[in-house]
């Protein structure tokens, strides 16, 4: 199957695999999970026949079990026309494998198309005004609290909220399927320095989330987004728990960059419940395929 993103012309796929093949760049396979995949493996182009690739796989071993199975590989090659680099892949069945325990040679049928985009859970997108409609954060396990009068759990406040994002004080520099990295302005994280100082005056402080600017590595957060569906002008609303990589503070604006990696992706049970279920391969589906149809959009539009 095609699309707009399609290369059919032979003599351009020709090319481009030629310059894969000269630059060694490296090839990234996906094999099919149910055929003895449990991993990507890479590789280098190292001959392009008639009909077919030679694939060398160095320091890992191919499965026999993908013969006669489809793969998909992954490549960049630098666009001069654009002057970036542009990700292409091709879904070919696996012709032959060959080598030993540490180096293997894979050959694939030669394709005759390439599609345009990298693998969904690596695509870091930036997202545009009006991308992200709504943002919402807390930290784990401080979230919600008991009210004694209705004898029920009740939502705390964000420690950064909508509003916060409305006035561009909270800023979600990139998305992906497994992670996001977020900009924290110097007000907003003295506005909530004094508001937590504020609240530890008192008992009933106990159990409040802390400034951000205390935030480590390997803590953890909830995340709630709103995404725009720009195809039926809709939108998504994402639950998501993550732990935090690496945060960084610029020492010019004291701005503070945060990256966080996602553990668990939650959905609303019928009673309104969010279920929570644990992130695979740093890939949640729905949000990769959200962040891969912006990727193609913009591709389209000839910016990126």
């Amino acid at each position: 199957m095609t699309s707009a993103l399609s290369i059919t012309n032979l003599s351009t796929i020709q090319s481009l695999l030629g310059d894969a093949q000269d630059l060694r760049a490296k090839l990234i396979i996906s094999p099919d999970r149910e055929h003895g995949g449990r991993l990507d493996v890479t590789g280098v182009l190292r001959e392009i026949g008639v009909n077919d690739l030679i694939i060398e796989i160095s320091g890992q071993s191919a499965n026999p079990a993908w013969v006669g199975h489809k793969v998909i590989c992954y490549f960049k090659a630098r666009d001069h026309v654009r002057k970036t680099d542009i990700f292409y892949n091709f879904t070919s069945p696996v012709l032959d494998v060959a080598g030993s325990s540490s180096n293997s040679i894979l050959v694939l049928e030669k394709p005759s198309v390439l599609d345009i985009g990298q693998r969904r859970s690596n695509i870091r997108l930036d997202p545009a005004t009006g991308d992200i409609l709504n943002f919402s954060l807390w930290e784990e396990g401080k979230m919600v609290f008991r009210c004694p009068k209705a004898d029920r759990a009740k939502l705390r406040p964000p420690i950064v909220g909508g509003q916060h994002f409305e006035q561009g004080l909270v800023i979600v520099q990139d998305v992906s399927a497994g992670g996001l990295r977020i900009r924290l302005t110097a007000k907003l994280l003295k506005d909530i320095s004094n508001e937590t100082l504020s609240e530890n005056r008192g008992a009933a402080a106990e159990g409040k989330s802390e400034s951000p600017a205390a935030w480590a590595k390997g803590d953890r957060l909830v995340i709630w987004l709103v995404l725009s569906e720009q195809a039926d002008s809709g939108h998504q609303v994402v639950w998501l728990k993550g732990r935090i990589t690496y945060g960084r503070k610029d020492y010019l604006n004291k701005d503070m960059e945060i990256g966080v990696e996602f553990t668990h992706h939650g959905k609303n049970d019928p009673s309104g419940k969010i279920v929570w279920n644990p992130v695979r391969e740093n890939d949640i589906q729905e949000l990769g395929a959200w962040v891969y149809q912006r990727y193609l959009e913009r591709f389209r539009r000839g910016i990126v």
